[in-house]
């Protein structure tokens, strides 16, 4: 079908793998999925005609894409391909892939993408749940993720199986019941602040929606790391039931 229509944006960027051990192959597959994700989640990219994402290069180090999507007029196309690139710089940064060139500058976030190891061991040591001195503590540092996510960004939704813990390092998390606007806030977790609820002690489905208010970075630690961290330390459970309550009376005041 044409290339060039007159509500069509189009865009060439180059994505380059970072700390991946995968194959090549897997490599650029999953960029290529990152790259319908960022297109997928901008509104104003019109679902028909759909959008075409054309691989111009590839090898070990990366791919060279290029990409068009439809908005319902050529300004909108513009803006349309803008905000898709910078939607991917976020992916990328959570998936361990790495954009080359000016899109890194789309970003508004200022910190360093992922802090050295002392700095995240002094996030989690921060946290009461997590004392440094706790046995299992290097684990649970070694298996943290740092994530930043954009305004907006939905990082649970309800329903979604609760298997993570957040810690917020930087920004604001938004807790709601349900999902869109009208949906009422449960809690806001502020920098240094932990958010976990109930169902994580069973994989259960999560209560509510968790989303970023403004751009937001967190450490996200898995439930299994959690709760072999509290089996070694089982003293430390009351601080988890404690994190748990303030979830809880958030979720009753709410109903």
């Amino acid at each position: 079908r044409p290339r060039s229509t007159v509500n069509a944006g189009r865009k060439s960027q180059w994505v380059r793998m970072w700390r991946m051990a995968n194959a090549a192959a897997a490599k650029n597959n999953g960029s290529v999925r990152a790259v319908e994700r960022a297109i997928e989640s901008v509104d104003i990219v019109l679902p028909e005609p759909p959008y075409d994402v054309d691989i111009l290069a590839a090898d070990e180090q990366g791919l060279l894409f290029d990409i068009c999507v439809h908005a319902p007029s050529r300004s909108d196309g513009e803006e349309a391909v803008t905000e898709v690139i910078r939607k991917l710089w976020y992916l990328c940064q959570r998936e361990g892939l790495v954009m080359a060139g000016a899109a890194n500058r789309l970003s508004r976030f200022t910190q360093p993408l992922r802090p050295d190891i002392a700095e995240i061991e002094r996030h989690i040591a921060t946290a009461e749940l997590f004392p440094a001195s706790a046995s299992g503590f290097g684990a649970v540092v070694a298996a943290a993720r740092y994530e930043v996510y954009d305004e907006g960004e939905t990082l649970l939704a309800v329903g979604d199986p609760f298997d993570r813990l957040f810690l917020v390092t930087e920004g604001t998390l938004a807790v709601t019941l349900g999902h869109g606007d009208d949906a009422p806030v449960v809690q806001e977790v502020e920098a240094g602040e932990l958010f976990v609820s109930r169902a994580l002690l069973s994989s259960g489905p999560s209560p509510v929606t968790i989303s970023a208010d403004g751009e937001t970075s967190v450490i996200s630690l898995g439930a299994a790391t959690v709760l072999g961290f509290l089996n070694a330390n089982p003293s430390l459970a009351r601080d988890l039931e404690a994190v748990i309550d303030v979830t809880e009376l958030g979720l009753r005041s709410a109903r």
